[in-house]
């Protein structure tokens, strides 16, 4: 009798610490997982206000640009130009990396119509065009940072990327 007591005593244990074990695993896989997701969403909300940062720095730019032209009647300023040139691939690079990152097609598509809205300050003829340009741009970069931050929001569940079907591909 002593025996069976003994025998049952020890496959007790050893079942008892295989499951710890087994649920021990799950728990450090689970906090893997939610730390993997946590670091997406801090990149992908740096992504998000570098692209801002950049878009701004490209809009200053494009504005300088155009008063510099419009003191000398409209002709070119070579050093505007080159700075505008470089703002926008600085601001292209960040688009590209917000594209990899995101997995929101709203924020990626309010992004990439935001950066072709930058193009606006070309074509004006007026310093009112200017202003208008100038002022929605502004808004539109707010509004953008506006959305990212919601979608990125710490109380809302991150995602990784998905297909078109809805599945993870992470």
């Amino acid at each position: 009798m002593e025996a069976v007591a003994a025998a049952v005593a020890v496959v007790g244990t050893l079942l008892g610490v295989l499951l710890q074990h087994r649920f021990q695993r799950q728990a450090v896989i689970e906090a893997g997982k939610v730390a993997r997701l946590e670091k997406l969403r801090q990149e992908r909300l740096l992504a998000c206000a570098e692209y801002a940062g950049a878009l701004a720095k490209y809009r200053r730019g494009q504005i300088d640009r155009w008063y510099a032209r419009y003191q000398r009647d409209g002709s070119s300023v070579p050093e505007h130009d080159h700075e505008v040139r470089r703002q926008r691939d600085i601001a292209q690079q960040a688009l590209f990396r917000l594209q990899l990152l995101s997995d929101s097609e709203e924020i990626v598509r309010q992004a990439e119509s935001l950066f072709v809205s930058m193009n606006g300050f070309k074509p004006a003829s007026s310093r009112h065009e200017v202003e208008a340009v100038r002022d929605s741009t502004h808004a539109r970069i707010r509004e953008f940072v506006r959305a990212a931050g919601r979608d990125l929001d710490p109380a809302r569940p991150v995602r990784a990327h998905a297909d078109q079907r809805g599945r993870s591909t992470r």
